[in-house]
């Protein structure tokens, strides 16, 4: 959650959309007072799902949102960075952008021994 408390971001580890099951994704809400609607009532989705790059990496296990809300960092422990990094997770960066499009990936660091994707 940023330090307004008007944005947060929840990781799903588990979830089995995007590219396959246990890929995980994250979502990004807003304090949105009108929306009496749509759940989460009262909150609306910035941007689509940033879903995990493939089956088995649970991204969203780990979470971390900047205090002013437009970035977040999305660790997927179980990420496979490349040949011989089974694995060996990944941190992901995205910063969010004024048109509310989802941010481009910012940085990518592949680690060893699984605990990379791991966000304090």
């Amino acid at each position: 959650m940023n330090s307004a408390g008007d944005r947060v971001a929840i990781g799903a580890y588990l979830n089995d959309g995007g590219p396959g099951n246990d890929a995980g994704h994250v979502r990004v809400y807003e304090r949105d007072a009108s929306n009496t609607t749509i759940a989460p009532f009262g909150w609306s989705q910035l941007g689509s799902d940033i879903d995990g790059e493939a089956e088995g990496d649970k991204s969203g296990g780990s979470v971390s949102m900047n205090s002013a809300g437009d970035r977040v960092a999305i660790g997927a422990r179980y990420n496979d960075d490349g040949p011989g990094n089974d694995d060996g997770g990944h941190v992901r960066i995205y910063e969010y952008s004024s048109g509310g499009e989802r941010g481009s990936e910012l940085e990518r660091r592949g680690g060893g021994g699984g605990g990379s994707g791991l966000v304090e």
